[in-house]
């Protein structure tokens, strides 16, 4: 429920837009009113998404601002902390990309995850520091890493980004229980959300033409009494030509039951895109398989998966 309300005072050649909040009884942004000239012209719409972005300033970091980065003892996360950065319409979000160094000494970014940012709190219950934990699953002993830390405003523009790097000395590992570097060899993709029929391939991706399909994991990966942690890994890369994403989950058949929260996929061509669900299964007799719904037609290649149990 919101505790926001609204007040129009409305003239003869415009309307004004009072806000306010219950929480505190104050008025937020007074100076700033809204206020939208009347009759309304769609054309020189003031508060139109065209009419804001190209007035928009981009958002900002801090000059001394920098990514603080921090492990636990077994590393089971690597944990970014980073200042809130600043723009005049809030931010709305921090994309956060992780690179691995190659060989040749190249960065190649492996995943992405978009952080909300806190516009939506009070000005005076925001911490001022963002916090965002990627799990030892992405991460292998002994490889040099780079983050990189983006504020995106609500138009889509990108300010400058935060950089960081480390080696990570070790990480958690549990009992790999499968492990698949050829998975469009040796699992099926599937239309639905039972049967089906295996989705076309097209200059090896295979073509999703939106709705569910599954990737089906081999019998017997998920034995175990309920509560036992589990962590799935899966890189992959994607085509998603249209404005949709996709939503991605490990998922239980009967009951339809998930075993994370969805993970929205990235827009456009999304490069490999390393994911990792580490959860405890619900049920004894729980068996997933892994599921791409929503969003539009596109195409989606899966390139490595593995399964680790927890004692």
């Amino acid at each position: 429920k919101s505790d926001e309300v609204l007040v129009m005072d409305v003239f003869a050649a415009k309307i004004d837009f009072h806000r306010f909040s219950l929480a505190d009884k104050k008025e937020f942004l007074a100076d700033k009113l809204w206020s939208v000239p009347w009759p309304f012209d769609k054309a020189s719409a003031p508060y139109s998404i065209a009419a804001r972005k190209a007035k928009a300033k981009m958002p900002q970091f801090p000059p001394e601002a920098k990514i603080s980065i921090g492990t636990d003892t077994p590393c089971t996360n690597i944990t970014l902390q980073f200042p809130y950065a600043h723009d005049p319409d809030c931010v709305e979000a921090y994309k956060i990309e992780a690179s691995y160094q190659a060989a040749d000494g190249a960065w190649v970014v492996f995943t992405r995850q978009d952080l909300q940012a806190d516009f939506y709190l009070p000005p005076e219950q925001r911490p001022g520091l963002q916090i965002h934990a990627f799990n030892a699953g992405y991460f292998a002993a002994g490889k040099k890493y780079r983050f990189q830390v983006t504020p995106v405003d609500f138009f889509g523009n990108e300010g400058s980004s935060l950089q960081a790097e480390t080696t990570v000395p070790k990480v958690e590992q549990g009992e790999t229980i499968f492990e698949s570097s050829q998975p469009m060899q040796e699992l099926p993709f599937l239309s639905g959300l039972e049967g089906g029929s295996p989705l076309p391939l097209i200059d090896d991706f295979y073509h999703h033409k939106a709705g569910n399909a599954r990737l089906v994991l081999p019998e017997q990966v998920w034995a175990g009494p309920a509560k036992t942690r589990f962590r799935f890994t899966i890189d992959m890369q994607m085509k998603q030509p249209g404005p949709g994403q996709w939503t991605i989950v490990l998922r239980n058949p009967t009951p339809l039951t998930n075993a994370n929260a969805r993970i929205y996929t990235p827009p456009g061509e999304s490069g490999l895109q390393r994911y990792v669900i580490d959860f405890q299964k619900r049920n004894e007799n729980y068996d997933y398989y892994f599921l791409i719904r929503e969003g539009d037609a596109g195409f989606v290649q899966f390139k490595y998966v593995k399964i680790e149990k927890f004692p």
